[in-house]
């Protein structure tokens, strides 16, 4: 004996959506808490006179003087970015919560007039979440939202 079901596909892609971009939006979230976590080391290098932390040396995340630059990255308003093969969401320096400090870029891609070496925090952190690691938050989130739809009951 045949069965039948009747579904809305429409309804079911869009549950799908939405459970991937909160799912993307945790991995966001993820990636800003180990961002602010590499810029709250101190330094090894150099103690300047007016400084109470070492500063970074070249290899390292730059050091925290004030906490500007950490509390500055903030997931805060998240847009959806469509893109040719999928959606999204960007994080970037807030702009109410924490102010975007003007001497980001410098610090990560380095600034020649003034002798200072890349200190490549971004990178690093997004390299640290190549692969596995951010698959993983992302299956799991994405695993854990499809349960609660399918616990939900019917979508048709």
């Amino acid at each position: 004996m045949a069965s039948r079901v009747k579904f809305s596909s429409k309804k079911i892609g869009n549950l799908n959506r939405t459970a991937s971009l909160k799912a993307l939006n945790m991995l966001t979230i993820f990636f800003q808490k180990r961002l602010r976590k590499r810029l709250n080391k101190a330094g090894t290098g150099k103690l300047y006179s007016g400084n109470r932390v070492r500063s970074s040396t070249k290899n390292e995340g730059p050091a925290p003087q004030t906490g500007r630059l950490r509390d500055s990255w903030t997931v805060g308003k998240r847009r959806k970015v469509r893109m040719r093969n999928g959606v999204s969401i960007k994080l970037r320096q807030a702009d109410g919560f924490g102010q975007a400090v003007k001497y980001a870029r410098a610090l990560e891609f380095g600034y020649a007039p003034r002798n200072l070496a890349p200190r490549r925090y971004i990178k690093k952190t997004i390299d640290s979440f190549r692969g596995r690691r951010g698959t993983g938050i992302f299956e799991r989130f994405y695993r854990d939202e499809i349960r609660k739809i399918n616990r939900s009951g019917p979508h048709g």
